[in-house]
């Protein structure tokens, strides 16, 4: 359900700390939200801090929103924000460089060969060390 950012309330959350929301930001500015923000019936955030920080930060003034009918139960819901942030595996910097170089690929003409071809493999090479060179920041 599409809801005013307004209206969701925060309640009492074990982690508060946004931490960098710079890359989150303009990953939903590029893409959108790909995750609803989770809340209860109350309209009190249960999943998705980080999220809605960052649809505030871009000026949303409302969000995709999942309802779940926690009946109150505060013992279930810091069970759900828990395992939500306990499921989560950033990605390693080869899995960043592997991304990035699928992405060059997928987005090159096909006519990619001979003397083109060597200088777009060059290209994914020094995208490689960049990345194992300067890491994210």
């Amino acid at each position: 359900m599409k809801l005013k950012i307004s209206e969701i309330k925060m309640g009492d959350r074990v982690r508060m700390d946004n931490g960098n929301l710079t890359p989150l930001v303009e990953s939903i500015s590029k893409v959108g939200l790909i995750n609803p923000v989770v809340i209860n019936e109350n309209y009190e955030l249960i999943c998705g801090y980080r999220r809605l920080a960052a649809c505030k930060e871009l000026g949303w003034e409302t969000v995709e929103a999942n309802v779940i009918n926690t009946k109150d139960n505060k013992l279930s819901e810091l069970e759900l924000e828990y395992q939500e942030n306990l499921g989560r595996l950033g990605l390693t910097d080869d899995e960043i460089v592997r991304y990035e170089n699928k992405k060059i690929e997928l987005s090159r003409p096909t006519e990619y060969s001979g003397l083109k071809g060597v200088i777009f493999k060059i290209w994914k090479f020094l995208v490689k060390i960049w990345y194992k060179m300067f890491k994210r920041s």
